[in-house]
């Protein structure tokens, strides 16, 4: 019976190369699924703060602003990146920011979040959904220094 032996040895190996050579390589991660939803593109619209008193010391002057908005927005799967700008509307942009970045944007459930980095070291986070073909409203909160500066809402749509 020992001349079986290095056959069985061989069929053994034969066996275990066959399963390892068939299993992807431990380092190859499964792609992540792509949204339905696709937002990359120019978004323009308009924010308006709300009229809320954050400061019981100082009186709201930015009640009602309306501020012309784009959102360039570049989406790699969950992930979103881009930049933002600010025009005057009836009012100049809180604080003059003018543009900002997204520092971190994602899509979960149709939804859109977006924290927009400032040039001032202020950041906004804007929320919104799909409200037709090519639109996205929402609301939006604004930050800085650990407190909170403004709250509103936005409604922008797709140019290109």
């Amino acid at each position: 019976m020992l001349p079986f032996a290095p056959i069985a040895m061989l069929l053994c190996a034969a066996a275990f190369a066959g399963c390892a050579a068939s299993s992807p390589p431990p380092s190859a991660a499964a792609p992540a699924p792509r949204p339905m939803l696709d937002f990359s593109g120019v978004w323009e619209g308009q924010s308006v703060a709300s009229c809320t008193q954050f400061n019981p010391f100082a009186i709201n002057t930015r009640c009602n602003a309306i501020n012309k908005i784009a959102i360039t927005m570049v989406q790699e799967n969950t992930k979103i990146t881009g930049f933002y700008k600010c025009a005057i509307g009836n009012m100049i942009c809180r604080n003059e920011n003018d543009s900002g970045t997204i520092s971190n944007g994602s899509i979960r459930n149709g939804r859109v979040a977006l924290r927009i980095g400032m040039i001032d070291g202020s950041s906004c986070i804007f929320n919104g959904v799909p409200t037709g073909a090519n639109q996205l409203t929402g609301n939006y909160t604004c930050y800085q220094g650990g407190g909170l500066v403004e709250q509103g809402s936005f409604r922008i749509a797709r140019g290109y």
